[in-house]
C-alpha cells in the first residue's frame, strides 16, 4: 500500500515528497483544509480549529439537540460553552414541548444566544505542540468545580525548563450536566477529575 496525503508542520519535511502525494502545501490558500481527529488542522500555524455549523431554521428542541451534538470536541476544549447548551436541553425536556414545535419566546431567545456562542467557537485556536525546549520538570495539575446545574474537571500540564521558564497548557477537560435527582455533586466532580487525570496520564506514558 502506497501512502499519500502527507502533511507536516515544517515545509522542509515535505521536500522529498512529490506534490501529488502531499495533503497540504504551504502555499495553499485554504490553510485549514487538513482534517485530523475530526478537527481542522492548520499545519503552517500548527493549531487545531473546530468546524461549527448551526441551523438557521426556526429553533425547535430537535434543532437545538442536533446543533449541540454535532460538535466534536474529544479533549473538551469547548466544554464551558457546550455544557450550557446541554443544561438548556435538559430544561427543555421538563417542558411538554414537541420535538419539531417552535420554542416558546423565552426559550427561543435563550437558545439564540447560546447558538451565537456556539458559532463564535470557530475562532478558537488550539496549539498542537504544548511542550517546550530544555524541559526539567513536567507536572499535571487537576481542578474540579461544580455549579447548581453542572460540574466539571480540567487537567493542565506544567512544563518547567532549566532556564526557569514555565509553560502551562490545558490537556483535557470534561463537563456534565447535574442529574435531576438529588445527589452529591462535589463527589461527582471529584470522580470526573479522577477520570480526566487517568486519561491524561495514560496519554503521556
Amino acid at each position: 500500500m502506497e501512502l499519500n496525503k502527507w502533511c507536516a508542520n515544517n515545509e522542509m519535511l515535505l521536500e522529498n515528497v512529490p506534490n501529488e502525494d502531499q495533503g497540504y502545501q504551504f502555499g495553499d490558500s485554504d490553510k485549514d483544509k487538513v482534517k485530523i481527529l475530526g478537527l481542522r488542522w492548520n499545519p503552517k500555524e500548527d493549531c487545531l480549529k473546530f468546524t461549527i455549523i448551526t441551523s438557521a431554521s426556526i429553533p425547535t428542541k430537535r434543532t437545538a439537540l442536533v446543533d449541540t451534538d454535532k460538535l466534536f470536541d474529544p479533549l473538551g476544549f469547548l466544554e464551558p460553552v457546550l455544557v450550557k447548551a446541554k443544561a438548556f436541553l435538559q430544561k427543555l425536556r421538563l417542558h411538554k414541548i414537541e420535538w419539531d414545535q417552535e420554542l416558546p419566546h423565552q426559550e427561543k431567545a435563550k437558545w439564540e444566544t447560546l447558538r451565537d456562542c456556539l458559532n463564535d467557537l470557530t475562532n478558537v485556536r488550539i496549539q498542537w505542540y504544548i511542550l517546550t525546549d530544555s524541559i526539567k520538570l513536567l507536572e499535571l495539575h487537576g481542578f474540579s468545580d461544580e455549579l447548581k446545574y453542572a460540574f466539571g474537571a480540567v487537567v493542565y500540564l506544567r512544563c518547567a525548563t532549566i532556564l526557569n521558564y514555565e509553560k502551562v497548557s490545558m490537556l483535557c477537560s470534561k463537563c456534565k450536566v447535574a442529574p435531576l435527582k438529588s445527589v452529591t455533586i462535589p463527589r461527582l466532580a471529584a470522580e470526573l477529575l479522577s477520570k480526566c487525570i487517568s486519561k491524561a496520564v495514560s496519554s503521556l506514558i
